[in-house]
């Protein structure tokens, strides 16, 4: 309700709350509220329509980027450009936009394409559900992915309860723009504009314009790729952009192979009546995993965006896995010389006799 469109700009108070005055919340019906939408994305979510000056919109990216923590990405990009946040409540009620010194698409792409929750869900500490009452169901962390588990241990918010193993867990939305932050492109000055929205050529006026066709650079690996690696083709650089794809995705499959076992070591662990002071601890070690797996499988591009921190990332979320799987077997075959101890016990006592 404020990713796919800005129509809802001047109808919408700061961060969804209910009020009065404004037509829409977190609380309006879905459907009722894309009756009234006549437009998707929208030229004023990056440029005020008043001095064209670039800006951003996302009530949820300016609430993270004003958090008195000051604790994410942007905040530590020795890069990053001033943010002056005005405060609009002529229509009774408050609004906020964020006006930005210079173009940073880190920050204007980071209004939708980045992990956000929009959703009701859990609080693990109180055991009781999060409805879109609740401000944490419009809410970014904006940090990079080893925070985000102790992020949302903070928030007290989980997503859904896994089936087998009760791990509270939490489902990501494309974080795209953290997964950017730090790489290699990143730390030479490229932006997210650079590459999905390059400098073309008109060939009939022969005048230079930024394309607005935001997708994959692939498509227009010329523009896109072939300006800074001036020694590549078209087709090297395309083959470097699958190779790395391929081998993200071969460690994806492990990292589920990991989870996949560790889930069936806590399933026979819990069948044997293992000591529920080990699962809850397993239940710890299956989020924390879960997370380097699943921030991996919700982004986009991050084979290309970011492939040093996604082989760290998911090898880490491996090494967990494994580290509960040791856990579990140990309890496992700890229960299973218990239980033996009683059956060798018994025909030694009959001899006795």
């Amino acid at each position: 309700m404020s990713c796919k469109t800005a129509d809802h700009i001047l109808d919408w108070a700061y961060m969804g709350d209910p009020e009065p005055k404004a037509k829409w919340s977190r609380l309006s019906k879905v459907n009722e509220f894309v009756k009234d939408v006549n437009h998707s994305l929208n030229c004023i979510f990056c440029h005020d329509p008043h001095g064209a000056q670039p800006r951003i919109i996302r009530d949820g990216l300016i609430q993270a980027l004003t958090r008195p923590e000051k604790d994410t990405l942007w905040h530590k990009d020795p890069k990053a450009g001033k943010v002056d946040v005005k405060d609009l409540g002529q229509r009774g009620f408050t609004r906020k936009i964020a006006i930005l010194d210079k173009y940073d698409t880190k920050l204007q792409c980071g209004q939708c394409h980045v992990e956000y929750n929009c959703n009701p869900g859990t609080d693990p500490v109180a055991g009781k559900p999060v409805t879109m009452a609740d401000a944490r169901t419009n809410h970014f962390p904006f940090k990079d992915v080893n925070d985000l588990a102790q992020h949302y241990r903070d928030l007290k918010f989980r997503d859904f309860k896994h089936a087998i193993t009760g791990a509270m867990l939490w489902k990501a939305q494309h974080p795209d723009v953290e997964v950017y932050y730090g790489s290699v492109h990143d730390r030479e000055g490229v932006m997210c504009h650079t590459c999905h929205m390059p400098k073309e050529k008109d060939a009939k006026t022969g005048k230079t314009f930024t394309s607005h066709w935001q997708t994959s650079p692939k498509e227009y690996v010329k523009e896109a790729c072939l300006g800074c690696h001036k020694t590549w083709s078209r087709e090297q650089a395309k083959y470097t952009v699958d190779s790395l794809r391929n081998r993200y995705q071969g460690k994806l499959r492990k990292a589920e192979y990991w989870l996949t076992r560790m889930i069936d070591k806590f399933e026979e662990a819990k069948n044997l009546g293992v000591d529920e002071s080990v699962l809850a601890a397993v239940r710890e070690k299956h989020y924390e995993a879960h997370v380097h797996w699943e921030f991996w499988t919700a982004s986009n591009g991050s084979y290309f965006h970011n492939p040093q921190l996604a082989d760290q990332s998911i090898n880490k979320g491996m090494v967990i896995s494994q580290e509960a799987i040791k856990v579990l077997d140990e309890a496992t075959a700890k229960k299973r010389t218990l239980a033996a101890a009683p059956a060798a016990v018994a025909p030694a006592a009959a001899a006795a006799k």
